[in-house]
C-alpha cells in the first residue's frame, strides 16, 4: 500500500490540505514552510531581545536571519521548518518558565516541545538543554519538581508512540524515510573514524560560524562569562553537540547539513553579545596602562573587520 517509516506527517498533510483547497501547485508547500520560517525569526527576535542589550539584539538577529542554513531552509519541502519554529519557541517559552515560574510559558514549552519531537526525532535533543538550565537555576531538588517529570512524560510520549508505530511499516513493508534503514548513531566509531568529527566542525564553522563568528562570540563568553546569555548558549550548544556526537553518521555528512540549523541561535546569541561587549570597550580611557590602551586599539579595529567578515561570508553563502 506504500506505507513508509517517517516522522509524523503533520508537514505533508497541512500541504496535502491546501492542494485540496488550491489545486496542485507545489510553491503552496513552500509558502507553507516560507510562513514557518518567518514564525521562526519572530521567536528568535523576541529571545534575543529578552537575553541580549539594544546593539546585540540587532546583531544577533542580523546573524541568524543572514544564517545561509536558515535561508536554506525557508523554501524547502521538509519538515525542518516546521520542527525549528517549534524547537525555537520551546527554547524561549522554557527559559521563560524556568525564570518566571509562569504557567504560560510551561503550557507553550510542552506543547512546542512535544510538536518538535513528532515533526522531527533529532529534537529531542533540546531536553539535555532543559535538563542544563533546570539543574544550573534549581538544582537538584528540582527533581522533585512533579510539573518537570509531567513535562517529560507528555513531550516525549507522543513521540514513542508515534515511532513505534511507523517503525511498523518498516518492519512489514520494508520501506523508510531513513530512520531505520540508515546508520545515524556513531557509538566507538567516533573513536576509529576522526573523520566524524572533522566533518561535523567543518560544518559548524563554515556553515554555522562563518567562521569569523568564533572570534566575537569568544569575545562575549570571555568578556560577559558571569551573564546567563552565555550560560543558556552553552548549554544550548552542548546539548546540540551531544546529538550531533550520537548521529555523526548523519550530522558529519555534506548531504546533512541542514541538520545544524539548531546550532544558528545560540550561536547567534553568543555574536550578538560578542558585538555588544565590542561596544563597550572604550577607545579611551584614562584609569587604563598604556599598554591595556594599546591592547583595546587592537582588539576594537579587529573585531569590527570580523563582524564585517561575517557578515559578507553569510551574504555570500546565501
Amino acid at each position: 500500500p506504500g506505507y513508509v517509516e517517517m516522522e509524523f506527517p503533520l508537514y505533508p498533510w497541512l500541504i496535502a490540505v491546501l492542494y485540496k483547497i488550491f489545486g496542485y501547485h507545489e510553491i503552496l508547500g513552500r509558502l507553507l514552510s516560507y510562513s514557518f520560517s518567518l514564525g521562526s525569526m519572530a521567536v528568535f527576535f523576541q529571545m534575543a531581545r529578552y537575553l541580549l542589550p539594544g546593539m546585540g539584539t540587532i546583531c544577533a538577529s542580523l546573524f541568524f536571519v543572514l544564517s545561509p542554513l536558515v535561508v536554506k531552509i525557508s523554501p524547502s519541502l521538509q519538515a525542518e521548518g516546521l520542527m525549528f519554529l517549534c524547537y525555537l519557541l520551546a527554547a524561549y517559552a522554557f527559559i521563560r518558565w524556568v525564570e518566571d515560574n509562569s504557567w504560560k510559558y510551561y503550557a507553550i514549552a510542552l506543547f512546542a516541545t512535544t510538536l518538535a519531537i513528532l515533526a522531527k526525532a533529532p529534537a529531542a535533543h533540546i531536553g539535555l538543554f532543559f535538563a542544563l538550565l533546570v539543574l544550573s537555576q534549581k538544582g537538584l531538588v528540582a527533581v522533585r519538581q512533579i510539573r518537570l517529570w509531567i513535562f517529560a512524560l507528555v513531550t516525549l510520549l507522543p513521540s514513542i508512540f508515534w515511532y513505534k508505530h511507523a517503525q511498523n511499516f518498516w518492519l512489514t513493508y520494508g520501506n523508510s524515510l531513513g530512520v531505520s534503514n540508515e546508520a545515524h548513531s556513531a557509538g566507538l566509531g567516533i573513536f576509529t573514524h576522526p573523520s566524524l568529527i572533522i566533518g561535523i566542525l567543518k560544518i559548524e564553522a563554515l556553515q554555522v560560524w562563518m567562521p569569523t563568528g568564533l572570534v566575537i562570540a569568544a569575545i562575549g563568553i570571555f568578556l560577559h562569562k558571569s551573564e546567563k546569555t552565555v550560560r543558556y548558549s552553552l548549554y544550548w550548544l552542548l546539548a546540540i553537540f551531544a546529538f550531533y556526537l550520537m548521529a555523526s553518521w548523519t550530522t558529519s555528512a555534506g548531504w546533512a547539513i541542514y541538520y545544524h540549523v539548531v546550532s544558528v541561535p545560540p550561536a547567534a546569541l553568543l555574536f550578538g553579545l560578542g558585538v555588544e561587549a565590542i561596544r563597550n570597550i572604550h577607545w579611551q580611557d584614562r584609569s587604563t596602562s598604556n599598554g591595556s590602551q594599546r591592547l583595546k586599539n587592537l582588539v576594537v579595529p579587529f573585531a569590527v573587520f570580523c563582524i564585517s567578515v561575517t557578515f559578507l561570508l553569510q551574504g555570500l553563502r546565501i
